[in-house]
Formats: C-alpha cells, structure tokens, sequence
C-alpha cells in the first residue's frame, strides 16, 4: 500500500487468515484510502466483514455462482444476492447453521486410529 501498487485488494478470510486479519487489512486499506473486495469463497463471513465497515472501503463482495451454491448447500440460511445485492445478515456470529434436512447420515471420524 505504500508503493501505491493498487487501487483495489481482493483478500480471501480463508487464506488471509480468518475475519481478524481481513478486518486488519480493511482498517489499514481505510488509513491508505483504497477499497477492499473480499473474494468470493466464503460469503457468509466476506458478508460479516462487509457489513461491518464503511461502503467507502467494502463497496461490494464478490459472489462465485457455482462456487457458492456448493459451498452453502448444507446451511440452513445461505447468503444469495437478490437482484445483484446482499442484505446484511441478522443471526448471531457469523449466521452459519446448518439444515439438517439436507444431511442424509452422520459419522464419527476419528483420525487418531
């Protein structure tokens, strides 16, 4: 950001190390006055993240069609767009509960054996 490299940072929570750093990175992105567009991998926590800075740093998130429709099948609220936009989530934390009537069997995995 002191280089002045780019106008716009696309950091994904999952390899930026969860919504602390992302949060981090949108606080420093602020002080430099470039935007921040969380990438599209986890839109339940890129929507917490969004939400909860200025519109001025996180304008908008991205949205990966096919990506997301796997990644949020098992939830019971999933984050869609509606007509390109995302309201803000109201459950607690980051909203992720899953439907269990889309879970077909359960098993204990143990990794230790």
């Amino acid at each position: 950001m002191d280089m002045e490299a780019m106008d716009i940072y696309q950091v994904d929570p999952l390899w930026a190390g969860g919504i602390s750093e992302v949060n981090k990175i949108c606080t420093l992105a602020s002080a430099y006055d470039v935007q921040v567009i969380p990438h599209g991998s986890s839109v339940p926590v890129n929507a917490q993240v969004s939400f909860a800075h200025n519109p001025t740093i996180t304008p908008m998130m991205e949205y990966l069609v096919i990506l997301n429709e796997t990644l949020q099948f098992f939830l019971k609220n999933p984050v869609k767009p509606v007509n390109g936009f995302i309201t803000p989530p109201t459950a607690p934390g980051v909203g992720v509960e899953l439907d269990e009537s889309k879970i077909e069997s359960e098993q204990d995995i143990n990794w230790s054996k």
